[in-house]
C-alpha cells in the first residue's frame, strides 16, 4: 500500500513539473490584475527629479560670486501635479519678508468666502426723541473688523446716525467686535478716532472697547451701515501693493498669529522648522522653506478654482499691474504670462528678496516657482531672479503663454513700493542671523 503511494506521488510530480511556470504565472497574473484594479481608483502624480540646469548652476555661481552665502538661497519649481522642474535648498528655511501674505490669503479665503465684505453696523436699543434730536441709550458698533475702515468711513456712518435725528445720546458708545483702522490696529486710538468722527455728543465718557454689550438683541433699531470692498479686492490690493496694513488686520481677524500658525502646521503637516511666523505682513523675522510656501500656494490656487478664480484674481501679472512688480519682467518673453507676490527687507537678516508665483505655460500650464535670496543686496538679488526665470524658461523649452496686458489698477499711482522694514531703532527690526530663534534656526 505504502508502495503504490510512493508510486503516485512520483507520477503526479513528474506530470506537474513541466508546467509549474504556467501555473505560477496564472495566479500571479491574478494577484497583479486585482492589484492594478485596486490602485487604479489613486491618482499619483509623476514625482521626476530635476535635470541639470544650467541656468540654475549659472544663477547660484553669479550669487556665490556677489558673495552671498549660498546657504541662504533657495529655489523651487513645481507643475501643479507635483512635477519638480528646478530644486535647491528647497528644504531650508528662509525669510519670506511679504510672501508670507500668500499663507495669509489662503486662511483669509478659507475662512471667508471671496465675495464677503466686512460689515460695520450701528445701531441702538433705546428710544429716539426726534423733537430734541436726542437719542436716550448707548450706541453700538458692531463690527467684522473690516481692513481697510477709514476716517471717511466712520464720517460717513455718523452721517448716516445724525439722518435718523440724532445730534445727542444720552448713553454712552459700545464697540462690539475687532475695530481697526486702515493704516492703525491701536484698540484706543481706534475708539477715540470712531468717536469723535461720528459727529454725534455723547453724555458718558469714554467707555472703551472692553465693554459687552449686555441688551438683548430685541428692539434693535439700526442706524447705519458700511460695507467694504470684497475680500477677493482687498486681497489683490494687498498683494500688488504688498500692503502691511491689511495683512497685520487680516492677521487679527484670523485669530492672532500663534493661530495662524497653529493652523497652518496642522493642515500642512508642517514641523515647527520649517515655520515660523511674527508677523502676518512678513516684516521683521520669519521663516518658511521654499517647498513648504509652494505647499500652501498649491492649495491655495486649488481652493481658487473652486471658487471659480485664477491667481490673477488676488495677485498682480509682472510687469503689467501697478504695485511692486509693474518694472519687472517688462522686456522679456515673459510679460504678462508670469503672477506672483514680492518680499523686500533692506535691513532683516541683512537683506532679503523673495519672489514667488506662477508662470503660465503651453507645455504645463501653470507651473509655481519660488526664488528665495537672503544675506545681500535687494536690487541685486531682483535682478538676479529676472534673469533666472527667463534663460529657465528658455533651457526648459517653456513658452509663456500671457493672461493679461492691461493693467488692473489703472487709477492707482504705477509703483507703491512696500514698507520693507522696521525702522533701524526698533530692537525687532534687525537680527543677527547668527542668532538662533528660542525655537529654532533653522
Amino acid at each position: 500500500m505504502k508502495k503504490t503511494l510512493v508510486i503516485l506521488t512520483v507520477l503526479i510530480v513528474l506530470i506537474i513539473l513541466p508546467f509549474r511556470e504556467k501555473i505560477g504565472s496564472f495566479f500571479v497574473s491574478k494577484k497583479e490584475e486585482k492589484l492594478s484594479v485596486a490602485n487604479a481608483a489613486v491618482v499619483r502624480p509623476e514625482l521626476v527629479s530635476p535635470k541639470k540646469l544650467n541656468s540654475l548652476d549659472n544663477y547660484f555661481t553669479r550669487l556665490s560670486d556677489s558673495g552671498a552665502p549660498l546657504d541662504f538661497q533657495g529655489i523651487l519649481i513645481e507643475t501643479l501635479d507635483g512635477k519638480i522642474l528646478a530644486d535647491r535648498n528647497a528644504d531650508i528655511s528662509l525669510n519670506p519678508a511679504s510672501v508670507m501674505k500668500l499663507a495669509v490669503s489662503y486662511l483669509a479665503l478659507k475662512r471667508f468666502e471671496p465675495d464677503h465684505k466686512f460689515k460695520t453696523i450701528a445701531y441702538t436699543n433705546g428710544v429716539i426723541d426726534e423733537s430734541k434730536q436726542i437719542l436716550y441709550g448707548d450706541i453700538i458698533v458692531e463690527t467684522e473688523g473690516n481692513p481697510s475702515f477709514t476716517l471717511a468711513d466712520a464720517a460717513n456712518l455718523g452721517a448716516g446716525i445724525r439722518s435718523q435725528g440724532i445730534k445727542k445720546v444720552e448713553g454712552a458708545l459700545i464697540i462690539k467686535g475687532p475695530l481697526l483702522f486702515r493704516h492703525s490696529s491701536n484698540s484706543e486710538y481706534a475708539y477715540l478716532r470712531l468717536k469723535s468722527s461720528l459727529g454725534v455728543k455723547f453724555s458718558k465718557p469714554v467707555a472703551g472697547l472692553e465693554i459687552v454689550d449686555k441688551s438683548k438683541d430685541g428692539g434693535k433699531i439700526l442706524l447705519s451701515a458700511h460695507y467694504s470692498q470684497p475680500l477677493k479686492d482687498l486681497i489683490l490690493f494687498m498683494n500688488a501693493f504688498s500692503d502691511n496694513y491689511y495683512a497685520e488686520h487680516f492677521g487679527l481677524m484670523l485669530g492672532g498669529i500663534a493661530e495662524v500658525e497653529k493652523d497652518l502646521e496642522a493642515e500642512f503637516n508642517l514641523k515647527p522648522e520649517q515655520l515660523e511666523i511674527t508677523h502676518a505682513s512678513g516684516l521683521d523675522y520669519n521663516r518658511i522653506t521654499p517647498r513648504a510656501s509652494i505647499k500652501i500656494f498649491g492649495q491655495m490656487i486649488r481652493l481658487l478654482k473652486s471658487y471659480k478664480m485664477k491667481v490673477e484674481d488676488i495677485m498682480p501679472v509682472v510687469g503689467i499691474d501697478s504695485g511692486t512688480l509693474v518694472t519687472r519682467l517688462t522686456d522679456t518673453k515673459l510679460l504678462g504670462s508670469v503672477v506672483a507676490k514680492t518680499g523686500t527687507l533692506h535691513i532683516t537678516d541683512d537683506g532679503a528678496s523673495i519672489l514667488q508665483g506662477v508662470i503660465y505655460t503651453q507645455e504645463y500650464g501653470t507651473v509655481m516657482f519660488a526664488l528665495f535670496n537672503m544675506a545681500g543686496r535687494v536690487n541685486y538679488f531682483r535682478q538676479e531672479q529676472d534673469q533666472f526665470l527667463t534663460e529657465f524658461i528658455q533651457e526648459a523649452k517653456l513658452t509663456p503663454k500671457a493672461v493679461r496686458l492691461t493693467n488692473i489698477f489703472p487709477d492707482e499711482s504705477p509703483i507703491l513700493t512696500e514698507v520693507k522694514d522696521f525702522p533701524k531703532s526698533k530692537a525687532y527690526g534687525r537680527r543677527d542671523i547668527s542668532i538662533k530663534s528660542k525655537r529654532h534656526r533653522r
